[in-house]
């Protein structure tokens, strides 16, 4: 869970990480493409409690050889609001360089004046962050848009989290070369009022509110309405499910930690897609191959994903998880590909969870008394990569609930599946029999060498046999072409892997009894 830490609840027990003063986080993400700026978004949450005047911020950019700058940047903005933001932007760096940015923030409550570096957070590093301006830009197919189809924004607000603002995560997408995400903030903060993550709201100003930020025009770039939605596994816990492209809000608070002891969930997972359905939306089981902590399991009744929970009627695919190097996500892998072979048509989609968290998490790792921090865990490390006939919310949404995409955290890769004359990609169905599978791989020097293909054909009913394919020599590009013989019901997918353990997935084309 990727997230900026809050510290002021609950507002009277003894809390060694609170401070009489706002929130005051400064993020910056860890890559941006060539050419672009570099976006240094300030949040500063609970102002409404603790007023405060913000007077400069000063960053500092350390280039290596490219020399050292400081960029300044004066406000004296006085602030008393719950939720404050500004966009700041330094000027682009050259291709390949990799900078430490060190942003210093001026600020005054009850007419003190204070200096902190990155944020105020009791017990953090205040390190400088790191970014990396990419040489080339994220290897990525015409006609093809990456994205993220798990974002926390904003509106997910409550005792332990707060997210950033839609406007803000869709232009630091852009500058990291992101095409699209869905927001998809939690179902039990979505129906709470705008000043009380405690109390709800049956008008729903969160999620109208959010409803309007997703639609506001924005060139080259768009985001998907979504939530996500709390409901209960076949043994009555709760599991957190994606539900994409709505415009009502579903309930679920049944781990929200509103009300002390009530933590079971509200709708059953048939329920929550029967209710996404009726709206024409998608539905996705979030991250089913991760475990929560015992403590989530004990105080919020958590669950898992159980095999029939991903075998019910309606559920579109699944979002494997975060990081590729994590168990979870290799698990969810292997639920997906058991699914696979019984039949089951559900696309694999990649998400990072994001609660923000552009180049540094802040987290609450022992409540009321400290705040853990990771460099690791950042949005736009993992990307769900569509083929949509244009960059609009209906297409992008077709072709993910088509299976016309892939996941990856580098690599791109491109599969075809021919017989005779007749042609299928990602998504789409082919008649069997004797078929060429067409697969190719480009990397970066970023992202490393191409080091082996994986041509994986599933039969339906049986098992996945996989054949590895590697180039003679490096190579950022590599492609082959497999003949596979008398191949009769099941499916084709491939994987594509580099020697920076970078690794992209994609969706099987789907092969179908012959006539």
């Amino acid at each position: 869970m990727l997230l900026y830490a809050e510290t002021h609840y609950p507002r009277y027990w003894l809390s060694r990480i609170r401070r009489a003063e706002p929130e005051i986080v400064v993020d910056i993400p860890w890559r941006v493409e060539p050419g672009a700026g570099i976006p240094v978004l300030l949040l500063v949450h609970h102002a409404n409690r603790y007023p405060v005047l913000l007077e400069s911020v000063s960053v500092t950019v350390n280039a290596g050889t490219s020399g050292c700058t400081t960029a300044e940047f004066p406000l004296h903005t006085a602030i008393s609001t719950q939720y404050w933001w500004k966009l700041l932007t330094l000027p682009p760096l050259a291709a390949g360089t990799t900078a430490e940015i060190v942003p210093v923030i001026r600020y005054s409550v009850k007419g003190r004046s204070r200096e902190m570096v990155a944020d105020n957070y009791r017990g953090t590093s205040h390190q400088p962050f790191r970014v990396h301006v990419a040489e080339e830009p994220y290897p990525l197919p015409a006609g093809w848009y990456a994205g993220d189809v798990h974002v926390h924004t904003e509106f997910t607000r409550d005792q332990i989290e707060f997210g950033p603002p839609v406007a803000a995560l869709a232009t630091i997408a852009q500058a990291m070369g992101l095409h699209w995400f869905c927001a998809t903030d939690h179902s039990y903060d979505l129906d709470d009022r705008e000043d009380d993550f405690l109390r709800n709201d049956p008008a729903f100003p969160r999620w109208n509110r959010m409803l309007r930020d997703c639609e506001v025009p924005r060139e080259h770039f768009c985001v998907i309405p979504g939530e996500e939605v709390s409901c209960g596994n076949a043994e009555g816990r709760n599991v957190h499910l994606l539900a994409l492209g709505i415009h009502e809000h579903v309930p679920g608070k049944g781990d929200s930690a509103e009300r002390p002891f009530r933590n079971r969930p509200d709708h059953s997972i048939t329920e929550v897609i029967d209710l996404v359905q009726r709206q024409g939306g998608l539905a996705l089981a979030a991250h089913p191959g991760f475990t929560p902590p015992r403590i989530q399991r004990l105080v919020f009744r958590r669950g898992v994903w159980k095999p029939d929970d991903l075998a019910r009627e309606g559920l579109t695919g699944i979002q494997a998880g975060g990081r590729f190097s994590d168990t979870g996500f290799r698990r969810g892998m292997g639920q997906w590909v058991r699914l696979l072979l019984a039949g089951k048509n559900l696309c694999v989609v990649a998400g990072n969870d994001s609660h923000g968290a552009f180049g540094r998490t802040r987290q609450v790792k022992i409540p009321w008394w400290s705040i853990a921090e990771d460099s690791s865990y950042v949005f736009g490390d993992v990307r769900t990569v569509v083929r949509a006939d244009s960059l609009s919310n209906h297409h992008l949404l077709d072709s993910i609930a088509a299976g016309r995409c892939y996941i990856t955290n580098g690599p791109a890769i491109r599969l075809d599946v021919s017989r005779g004359t007749t042609r299928a990609g990602m998504g789409e169905e082919l008649a069997g029999g004797n078929v060429t599978v067409h697969v190719e791989a480009e990397s970066t020097r970023e992202w490393g060498y191409v080091d082996r293909i994986g041509i994986a054909v599933g039969q339906t009913g049986g098992v996945e046999s996989m054949t590895w394919k590697k180039p003679e020599n490096p190579a950022l590009r590599f492609g082959v072409d497999v003949d596979v013989p008398a191949l009769s019901e099941g499916y084709v997918r491939v994987e594509a892997h580099t020697d920076m353990r970078r690794h992209a997935y994609s969706n099987p084309v789907w092969i179908t009894a012959p006539a």
